[in-house]
């Protein structure tokens, strides 16, 4: 069962993109775009715990993959969140946690989360 500290740091990085999709999508219709974590905190989007390429929160290390617009798709976004630490004393998590608006949220307990994984 994945645990409730990293589902609450995944939920508000979850609402952070999709507030900056939304806003973007209202402000310039035909220009949606992604931000990775610096330019989300530089835009209010998120608060300075995400000021950084590889943000370590809650024992959580979170990584955003930006999907640029191709030809017949729109632009998206990957998030993985690892643990820093996932076996033994001083794991600061087991499950290990992949995001994109089309999957939802889907975790693993072996490793890296990919949208193939089970979903929450």
């Amino acid at each position: 069962m994945p645990d409730k500290t990293s589902n609450a740091s995944i939920a508000f990085c979850t609402e952070a993109c999709v507030t900056s999709h939304n806003y973007d999508r209202q402000a310039f219709p035909h220009r949606v775009q992604y931000g990775e974590f610096r330019q989300l905190f530089e835009q209010g989007y998120l608060d300075k715990r995400f000021n950084s390429d590889q943000p370590h929160e809650r024992g959580y290390v979170f990584m955003i993959t930006l999907v640029p617009k191709s030809e017949g798709k729109v632009a998206t976004y990957k998030l993985n969140a690892n643990p820093e630490q996932s076996e033994g004393l001083g794991a600061t998590g087991r499950n290990f946690y992949y995001l994109d608006p089309e999957s939802g949220i889907c975790f693993s307990k072996v490793g890296p989360a990919t949208a193939a994984d089970d979903t929450l």
